[in-house]
């Protein structure tokens, strides 16, 4: 970062003002992209469900990147 190797993965680093190089590759900020999406009932609002229920990324198609899901986790209520 900077020109310094830096080994704490705690190091904070702001996009716009630092130079950050990761296998001698710049870093560089990614487009946001939000979604709206009316959750059903019967969905988890979660990446993967180890009981194996449906949540909703099972209504996305596939992605070229990891979304954070935000909101209610429930599945027995849909969103309101």
């Amino acid at each position: 970062m900077n020109g310094r190797v830096v080994q704490s993965p705690d190091a904070w680093i702001d996009l716009e003002r630092d130079h950050v190089l990761l296998d001698d590759k710049p870093l560089a900020r990614e487009e946001r992209v939000y979604l709206l999406l009316h959750k059903p009932a019967g969905y988890l609002t979660t990446y993967r469900d180890p009981e194996g229920r449906p949540t909703v990324y099972d209504l996305l198609p596939d992605r070229d990147r990891y979304l954070f899901p935000v909101g209610r986790s429930t599945a027995t209520r849909a969103a309101c």
